[in-house]
């Protein structure tokens, strides 16, 4: 499904794109929100997440479980699998940028190609 559906249609980045990714969050120091890393815990490219889409890419190439990442509203969002998510437009004049890490899902898919269908 991969190959076929999601692939053809990944870039390194896409404008006006939400990416699902959510599994951990940056936000402004004094921003509260779900699935936030606690400030004391945060690298030095994870404090600047949040400050731009570049800035929220530069820490998603830092953490290897991160392949995709996207940018709104002063938030940065990774997210541990890869998607391709769905157009949105602006909210409130705000726009979704969201971005993949290309190399490293290529990487994943070579280490763990699957051959066949696998059924639970």
């Amino acid at each position: 499904m991969y190959h076929h559906l999601t692939r053809p249609n990944l870039a390194s980045e896409r404008e006006d794109w939400y990416n699902l990714s959510d599994d951990i969050e940056f936000r402004p120091p004094g921003v509260e929100g779900g699935r936030q890393k606690p400030a004391e815990d945060l690298t030095e490219l994870e404090k600047k997440a949040y400050l731009s889409f570049e800035d929220c890419r530069n820490a998603c190439d830092e953490h290897e479980r991160c392949y995709q990442f996207v940018f709104h509203d002063r938030t940065c969002g990774f997210s541990y699998s890869y998607r391709l998510g769905e157009r949105r437009d602006k909210e409130d004049g705000k726009r979704f940028k969201s971005g993949w890490n290309l190399a490293r899902i290529a990487k994943d898919q070579r280490e763990h190609s699957c051959t066949e269908p696998g059924w639970l």
